[in-house]
């Protein structure tokens, strides 16, 4: 029975690799919420990262989700699977599914808190494996569905600050911009930051500085004056490094 079980899985694998070769394939994201309508029962964690980041992607890039009855349907099925599924993701899809659902929410899609709050809790699963362009995703998401009305897992955003502090000095300046932007929103949502974690990323500004772009510099200057404006003591090498 073992090698039958295990058939099983490698043909799911091989099914869910050719699966993720469609949804890449598609362009845009209207076709790939058709895909979602047709093998959503098929899908692996994989398939749902995937989705979720191309879809939201496609968005940013400035496709109008349309409100018709099969869109708004097969989002909703999405959002059932990343609940479903959240388990078995691992660091990235967590990082994307999370960063995509934000993207969604500042569109004006309406995002199903349940998936939000199942992948959120597996950031203490997956938090030592986050690398720095991941935490950077993970805190601008939680900070944007912050933003859009959502009541953030206090946990996950506890979580993911203190994996800053391990991966700052490997952030590239839009991951130190991020980081910084996100903790000054969540703060101004009332949100408990990790002050740490602020002086973690704050210290690398000076080593980035010199190729930030001016939509990095405003964030940053922007996160600092905000951060400070809530009693947290900022570095003031950090602000004269970016003025």
């Amino acid at each position: 029975g073992g090698r039958g079980r295990g058939r099983g899985r490698g043909d799911a694998n091989r099914s869910a690799k050719i699966l993720n070769s469609r949804i890449r394939e598609s362009s845009s994201a209207r076709e790939i919420l058709g895909v979602v309508r047709e093998r959503h029962a098929e899908f692996d964690a994989i398939n749902v990262s995937t989705t979720s980041h191309r879809i939201a992607v496609s968005v940013a890039r400035g496709e109008t989700i349309s409100n018709d009855k099969d869109t708004i349907e097969s989002l909703r099925l999405l959002m059932k699977v990343a609940e479903r599924k959240a388990k078995q993701m691992d660091a990235q899809a967590v990082s994307n599914i999370l960063w995509a659902l934000a993207k969604l929410a500042e569109s004006g899609v309406d995002v199903d808190a349940k998936a939000v709050r199942a992948v959120s809790a597996e950031t203490t699963r997956v938090a030592g494996e986050l690398r720095p362009q991941e935490v950077s995703m993970i805190m601008w998401a939680l900070a944007k569905l912050a933003e859009s009305g959502m009541d953030v897992d206090a946990t996950a955003v506890r979580t993911v600050s203190a994996e800053t502090t391990r991966v700052a000095g490997e952030m590239e300046p839009q991951h130190v911009s991020n980081v910084l932007f996100a903790l000054a929103k969540l703060a101004e949502k009332g949100v408990d930051v990790d002050v740490t974690a602020v002086r973690a990323v704050s210290a690398e500004t000076t080593r980035v500085a010199g190729e930030m772009e001016p939509q990095h510099v405003s964030n940053v200057l922007f996160a600092l004056a905000k951060l400070a404006e809530k009693g947290v003591d900022v570095d003031v090498t950090a602000v004269r490094a970016v003025s």
